[in-house]
């Protein structure tokens, strides 16, 4: 039989290699700096485990809701048991948060709360038997001490990362589109990167007037695609209310409805209501409308994380929408300016008083024909307005001389090009007008300026503006000839086509204007 002092020596032995396995969790925290929480977790079980030599052990962490835990790793067989413990621990939690106690018992578990700068970050299990050692209760209270560190870096860096990533989707979301584009054609983006990034079933939107020029835009995006609410909307107008009022998030519940899952949501086979998180689309006190998630694919609560997440969403969606706002605004300042400093030149001169104006009327027209892109109307709007400014600031006699110019006067007249480059050169979002603006005057065959360009090398729409430039020029009154009948014009505009102009919107044109003159 081994003596005192043997025995002594054993135990002495079997605590200091428990005492290193406790350090040996310092490890943990260059891992928890890149390692997801479970990983750590369950590293955190494994040793709880090997210092205890405790049968099973499970880890919960803290619910959205105060004093509430979520099972986060916990073993098949014991998951009853884990829950019952939780729920025994939710029960006395006021009661643990007064004293902060570091063991607890409830039932066949013992529960060790992790606790940083006195908040609650954890919840482990450990189901001891007669085997564990005779200072467990020493051992534990080291070992959560330094896991508690481990698992707060953790959690911190975890959140920091997720946080990132999603402004790192947002910014690429945003990116992919101009911050002019059509807020129609970015709902959907959002919603599938929101519904992608939560991890939901379903994403619904609800944008106001206000958010969107004046027309209200309510969709559902469901794994069908993208449809409007109608007379689902009913379902969340409660929800949407109380959410634009208090202006924060909503946890409620769905009930489960046929007629809804049958059109729009997958039919679940339980048949249980599912759960719904509303977040406010807010920037700067403006409220610009509510998302909705509804049921998480994994059929797990919506967690405190998700909510973080589908709020920054928000945020810069809703900042987006601010900016986009704004910039309307600004171009719609610098339509109304840039019209009126072209009639301010223009009514200098009784010859091409209204020029800009009508030029700009018939390259919206053709626009609608020929351009599907909203930017790109706008684009080749603004070059129809800025296109002949520069020509108003050469010497009158010149734009006057009843006679044809000569080569040097005509070298004089071409440079009106450059001083529209020169006078928007710093308009950021002038950039692609004035590039039309700049190849008005190029011809298809290639013998216009200023760059010379030929055929397809010259900008689509500057193509469209030189014929539609053009034929306002031949209609109307000038100091060197009278003005073509419109007919006469649009023949003059056939029989260039395919030197001056391009064959194919020479087409579309002409039947605009005057149908019978194209052959059949």
């Amino acid at each position: 039989m081994p003596s005192f002092d043997q025995h002594s020596q054993a135990l002495q032995e079997e605590n200091a290699r428990l005492r290193n396995q406790v350090l040996e969790l310092s490890q943990l925290d260059d891992a928890g700096f890149f390692t997801e929480t479970d990983s750590i977790l369950g590293n955190i079980l494994k040793r709880a485990r090997i210092l205890t030599m405790a049968e099973t052990a499970f880890f919960a962490l803290p619910s959205i809701h105060q004093g509430k835990l979520d099972l986060k790793i916990v073993p098949p067989d014991y998951e009853n048991a884990a829950r019952k413990a939780c729920n025994e621990f939710e029960k006395n939690y006021e009661q643990w948060e007064t004293s902060e106690s570091e063991l607890l018992t409830s039932g066949k578990f013992v529960i060790l709360p992790f606790t940083r700068r006195h908040k609650l970050i954890g919840v482990m299990g450990l189901k001891l038997t007669r085997n564990a050692p005779e200072n467990v209760c020493e051992l534990l209270t080291g070992f959560v001490k330094q896991a508690s560190v481990t698992l707060e870096n953790t959690l911190f860096h975890e959140k920091s990362f997720k946080r990132l990533l999603t402004l790192s989707n947002f910014s690429n979301f945003t990116r992919a589109s101009s911050v002019d584009g059509n807020l129609e054609k970015l709902v959907e983006e959002f919603l599938t990167l929101t519904r992608e990034t939560i991890s939901s079933e379903f994403s619904i939107i609800n944008l106001s007037a206000e958010a969107n020029g004046g027309t209200p835009i309510n969709r559902i995006l469901t794994d069908t695609g993208l449809s409007d609410l109608f007379s689902f909307s009913s379902l969340f107008e409660a929800d949407v209310e109380k959410v634009i009022e208090t202006q924060n998030y909503l946890l409620s519940e769905l009930p489960f409805n046929k007629s809804f899952s049958k059109n729009h949501l997958q039919e679940k086979s339980n048949k249980s209501p599912m759960k719904v998180l509303s977040v406010p689309i807010l920037a700067e006190q403006k409220m610009f409308g509510v998302l909705q998630l509804i049921g998480k694919k994994s059929e797990s609560p919506f967690s405190q994380e998700d909510i973080e997440q589908a709020k920054l969403l928000c945020e810069q969606f809703a900042s987006h929408i601010d900016s986009t706002s704004r910039f309307k605004e600004i171009k719609k300042a610098f339509l109304q300016s840039a019209t009126a400093f072209a009639d301010i030149l223009e009514s200098r001169d009784s010859f091409f008083r209204g020029h800009s104006r009508r030029v700009v009327d018939l390259s919206m027209k053709l626009a609608e024909i020929l351009l599907p892109d909203r930017c790109q109307k706008e684009n080749l709007e603004y070059a129809s307005i800025i296109h002949e400014t520069g020509k108003y600031l050469l010497p009158l006699e010149l734009l006057h001389k009843p006679s044809s110019l000569s080569s040097d006067e005509f070298e004089i007249i071409k440079t009106h090009i450059e001083l529209v480059q020169n006078a928007f050169e710093n308009v950021t979002y002038l950039q692609k007008a004035l590039k039309i603006a700049r190849h008005h005057h190029e011809r298809f065959d290639g013998r216009g300026y200023p760059d010379g360009l030929k055929g397809e090398d010259i900008p689509y729409s500057s193509r469209m503006l030189a014929i539609t430039d053009a034929f306002d020029a031949m209609i109307s009154i000038r100091p060197h000839r009278t003005p073509l009948s419109e007919t006469a014009a649009l023949q003059e505009i056939l029989r260039s086509s395919g030197s001056h102009f391009d064959p194919e919107i020479v087409k579309v044109f002409v039947n605009m204007r005057d149908p019978s003159l194209i052959k059949p």
